[in-house]
């Protein structure tokens, strides 16, 4: 195998299995958490914050958890204070929340250099609107500082009391001798302060003795002003089960607490990760439904800094944004993962694996793109059912990342499908690409319910609408999905778990040849046929180890892809179809060039628009398929696909199937064919990844 960087820097691997998938088996129950209809519009969705008993609730009443990151201190780290760092957070990292940690007293904090100070937290706090995310400007103080603080907060509450984006937190750990009644005098008269400008927006307020005495609070808080919460900050190496149960306590008593500040390790931000701590306040955390933001972007030496250190003599300096998992700390990695976790999926009860399976792919986009091959291990040119072959391995010596396959005429309770690979024998190959480390991928081209002829047969524009809630076939129908699910339901690795998939159903729908495109149908009927399938596949079928996978063939404009659109609840993974198609270029090379060149200009269209929608929705996009039968450009791989693609983080590349009783019908190259070399070329390109490297 080639040498090429690993996906997870060493040690993170273990960090991926162990959090990754025990997080999925422990969020908390319930519906009011971090259930997004829409991840495009979180801000927008949420809207303006306030409390009911102790919890954290958005416009319409639900509760609300928020997950983030806290920026170290400005005057320290005022590099990290940009626009791109914010957008990777959310966009990678899936903060819902970030902190400006404005430094008071320092030298070079706001006391000594306000102008800085305000840059920094203007530069965040707009990204983050921008970016549709909370951001929460913290007075980063150990002292009273009442004069500045009025000062600085009327100016903060001037420029954004309209925006519901912001939260206030009014003094950050105040010192450990300082008392309750200090802390609350100065919180009083800083809320007011706030309150005769910005009556609307979430303040937290700080607790004595750095944030843990949220007990003594308790006894004794603020009343008189609306939308208030209280800080606790905890770090998992130094505080324990003494301090969950003050927490406790305070909840008890109707307090209702932000952490603000968190973090794994020791107090001082050093030592080592307590992860058992860690799991623990998580736990405490999730079952208490608690927002928090972790500690911190910033490149020191210590292990709280998210980002590798470059404050040594002769380091070399970090990236400031778009930081991938060698650029970040153990901490750093841990955060990022443990946020990673919580992006929704369209199964809310999907397996751990399945949650892993769609963590890891993402995890990938940083490293490289997956190549992909339809059938790669049922058959080739000139070949059926061979134990082990493949035309991608006898070609290179690897075998895909991806494995594509095709289930239609299981509805038909048929033995084979619509390619003749027999279900039986096709379980068995899924599970063998998955004992190697790829990644399977399944589509369905049902036939016509209407007519009993294959998918290709579309002249008719009811078919859809026939089998929706109320049609004439609906019932039917449910009945092909019921074969859908046991088969997908049957597939399970050596140990008897269920291995998870992609399943890429009613592709290539923005075209009219197959029953559901976009001649046969409308965009509500086609949209509604999504959704049905997922719902009851996942809701009355209980299929969970699956991955919903949407594919339209290639379009012009980011409507035309939104117009048959589900909706990003009922979407895992957004990707397109784009093939170079053309007629009889071997007798006509002249017309290879025009064709290649308009295939290129469709690609770069469509990965525009698919990578431009996955960074706002945070859907993991992929070329779902492509390929030129034959390839009789000579350069197809190294040049048509590799130099378009390979400046977008998409997750794979899968190429059409080579069939075994068609000699003109493959889209790989086979043993002594044409396009060898240059194949070979573009899978040694260190960004393409097969079996062997995601393993």
């Amino acid at each position: 195998m080639k040498s090429k960087n690993q996906w997870v820097a060493i040690g993170n691997i273990a960090l991926l299995s162990m959090f990754l998938c025990c997080l999925a088996c422990n969020k908390p129950s319930g519906t009011t958490t971090n259930q997004h209809p829409e991840h495009t519009a979180f801000v927008g969705q949420h809207g303006q914050l306030s409390v009911k008993g102790t919890a954290l609730v958005d416009q319409n009443g639900d509760t609300l958890v928020l997950r983030g990151v806290s920026f170290g201190w400005h005057c320290w780290w005022a590099k990290y204070y940009n626009a791109d760092a914010v957008a990777t957070l959310k966009s990678d990292w899936n903060a819902e929340v970030v902190r400006a940690a404005i430094g008071v007293e320092p030298e070079g904090a706001y006391l000594t250099d306000p102008v800085l100070a305000m840059t920094c937290l203007k530069n965040v706090v707009d990204a983050a609107i921008a970016n549709d995310l909370y951001v929460i400007v913290d007075w980063h103080a150990h002292a009273i500082h009442l004069d500045a603080a009025k000062r600085f907060f009327t100016d903060v509450a001037t420029q954004y009391k309209e925006v519901p984006n912001v939260i206030y937190e009014i003094f950050n750990e105040p010192w450990d001798n300082m008392p309750w009644e200090e802390v609350k005098a100065y919180s009083i008269e800083v809320i007011q302060t706030i309150r005769a400008i910005d009556p609307d927006n979430m303040i937290l307020v700080g607790s004595p003795h750095w944030d843990q005495d949220v007990h003594v609070v308790a006894d004794d808080p603020i009343t008189g002003f609306d939308h208030l919460m209280y800080t606790l900050h905890f770090y998992a190496g130094t505080h324990h089960q003494e301090l969950r149960n003050r927490g406790d306590y305070a909840l008890s008593k109707g307090l209702p607490i932000f952490v603000s500040e968190c973090a794994g390790m020791e107090a001082s931000g050093d030592g080592p990760i307590n992860y058992t701590e860690w799991l623990a306040w998580r736990q405490w955390m999730a079952d208490r439904q608690l927002s928090w933001t972790a500690w911190s972007v910033s490149s020191k030496t210590e292990t709280c800094s998210m980002i590798v250190a470059d404050d040594t003599p002769g380091s070399v300096a970090s990236p400031l944004s778009g930081w991938k998992e060698t650029d970040l700390t153990e901490w750093g990695n841990v955060v990022r993962n443990t946020l990673k976790s919580f992006r929704p999926l369209v199964d809310a009860n999907a397996t751990p694996e399945t949650v892993a399976l769609y963590n890891k792919m993402d995890s990938l986009l940083q490293t490289g793109i997956m190549l992909g091959h339809q059938d790669d291990l049922a058959y080739g040119h000139g070949w059926y059912n061979e134990p082990g072959r493949s035309d991608v391995h006898s070609v290179t010596g690897q075998y895909p990342a991806v494995a594509g396959w095709e289930i239609g005429r299981i509805e038909l309770d048929a033995d084979y499908n619509l390619d003749s690979i027999y279900f039986f024998n096709m379980k068995r190959y899924i599970r063998e690409a998955h004992n190697r480390g790829a990644i399977n991928t399944i589509s369905w081209h049902g036939n016509n319910i209407v007519t009993g002829g294959t998918a290709w047969d579309c002249a008719q524009d009811t078919v859809v609408k026939s089998i929706l809630p109320g049609g004439i076939n609906h019932e039917k129908f449910l009945t092909w999905l019921d074969k859908v699910a046991a088969f997908l339901l049957d597939l399970k690795d050596n140990e008897g778990r269920l291995i998870p998939v992609l399943f890429r159903t009613y592709h290539e729908h923005t075209g009219s040849w197959f029953w559901w495109g976009s001649r046969q149908c409308t965009a509500e009927e086609y949209n509604r046929l999504w959704t049905m399938t997922v719902e009851y596949l996942r809701d009355s079928c209980h299929v969970h180890n699956v991955l919903y996978t949407i594919s339209p063939s290639s379009v012009q404009t980011k409507e035309q892809y939104l117009e048959r659109y589900p909706g990003d609840k009922y979407v895992d993974i957004i990707g397109f179809d784009c093939y170079a198609n053309g007629e009889n270029e071997e007798q006509h090379p002249e017309k290879t060039a025009a064709q290649i060149e308009r295939y290129k200009i469709n690609l770069k269209t469509n990965l525009d628009i698919l990578t431009a929608y996955a960074a706002q929705s945070g859907k993991i996009p992929a070329l779902t398929e492509t390929g030129m039968e034959r390839f009789p450009y000579p350069a197809y791989f190294s040049d048509a696909v590799y130099n378009t693609v390979k400046d977008y983080k998409i997750s794979y590349v899968l190429f059409w199937r080579n069939a075994y009783d068609r000699p003109a019908h493959y889209y790989v190259p086979y043993p002594n064919s044409h396009g060898v070399d240059d194949f070979r070329a573009f899978v040694n390109k260190p960004e393409i990844l097969m079996a062997d490297d995601i393993k």
